[in-house]
């Protein structure tokens, strides 16, 4: 079955916390899903005396989460819905951009070449689903429908176009290509349900690695090698065991961290495996990494931190008038998500202005 990415305000199903938006500093943050409390969350990362704020509350049971710097957006999927939403920094709403059969799990999301994010089914309905989020009239695709024996999360591989698929009841890291092409043999065999995953592309200063977590509570490390005609594992090392079932990861590439959910979060060196608390929840399930936040409010469409003649040249340029769908990459440009970018977002980016 085919739908396409279209925006559906979500109403009664989300209520945004607008008080934990604005943001003119870079700053890092974690973000994470409550399945239990039906909420999304985040913390300033290396804050010490930082403390959770909600980014949203409603119903449903929020899973896979990730943000996507091309929309200004977070995207989580909802398993008892089966939607997946978007959470736009740039109007304060939320959207269902997916409604469907089956209950997404894992979520991630990217933006080489163009936006787009990818998800799992979980339960009955055993796939991965992607949608093309440069145009929301383009239909969602199956991307993977067969092999899979419960994916739980999965990780984008740009650098070398390959997707790495966490599937839980058949323990093993499945791999395949960005046009849906899987290998059926396990790339990576392990001994019980993989449970997420996350990855490092950049081969300075380390391989190319995969970091998987388990339902026994452990945290892995696999060393990649592209030398040759396909990839291939030089080695699998467990970093760090006595977790709870191992719920998210996530990467911190700058400062050599891995951001891990067993329903508390934990932040740990992904070399040596140390490992501090950085958030006492017995609910925390997907997370992910933002390196540089930053939301100067509608108008800062190069996310900056100002709202300044460069915006104004952005937003001048993707001027449709009322009822006349904004041209390519002008998402960011419509301040009041009504799918035009007219007199109205003129309005607030003159009110917004605050030069460099």
């Amino acid at each position: 079955m085919s739908r396409r990415c279209a925006l559906m305000t979500v109403g009664l199903v989300l209520a945004v916390t607008s008080s934990a938006w604005a943001q003119t500093t870079p700053t890092p943050y974690i973000y994470w899903t409550e399945p239990d409390t039906s909420s999304i969350k985040r913390q300033e990362a290396y804050d010490p005396e930082a403390l959770p704020e909600d980014i949203a509350v409603g119903q449903g049971s929020p899973r896979g989460i990730a943000y996507v710097r091309a929309r200004h957006s977070l995207f989580f999927a909802d398993s008892t819905f089966g939607f997946i939403i978007e959470l736009s920094y740039v109007t304060g709403q939320g959207n269902i951009i997916f409604e469907g059969d089956g209950a997404p799990g894992g979520l991630t999301g990217t933006t080489n070449p163009d936006p787009m994010i990818l998800w799992t089914h979980i339960g009955q309905s055993h796939r991965v689903r992607q949608c093309d989020l440069s145009d929301p009239a383009l239909p969602t695709t199956d991307l993977v429908t067969t092999g899979l024996g419960d994916p739980r999360d999965l990780y984008v591989d740009t650098l070398h176009e390959l997707i790495y698929i966490a599937d839980g009841d058949a323990g093993n890291i499945k791999v395949t290509d960005l046009a849906g092409i899987t290998n059926p043999d396990p790339f990576i065999p392990h001994t019980c349900a993989v449970t997420a995953i996350a990855g490092i592309t950049d081969p300075d200063p380390y391989y190319p690695m995969v970091f998987f977590g388990d339902e026994l509570g452990s945290v892995w490390r696999a060393d990649l090698d592209f030398t040759g005609p396909e990839p291939a594992v030089d080695a699998v090392t467990e970093i760090r065991g006595g977790l709870l079932a191992i719920s998210g990861l996530a990467i911190d590439e700058d400062n050599d961290m891995l951001w891990v959910a067993d329903g508390a979060i934990w932040n740990m060196d992904f070399v040596g495996g140390n490992l501090t608390a950085v958030v006492f929840s017995n609910d925390a399930h997907g997370i992910t990494y933002v390196s540089d936040f930053v939301d100067a409010g509608p108008g800062d469409v190069d996310l900056d931190g100002d709202i300044d003649l460069d915006d104004y040249g952005t937003v001048a340029g993707c001027l449709s008038g009322p009822t006349t769908a904004y041209p390519p990459g002008c998402v960011l440009c419509d301040f009041d998500g009504d799918g035009d970018v007219d007199l109205s977002e003129f309005a607030t980016f003159m009110v917004s202005y605050t030069g460099p």
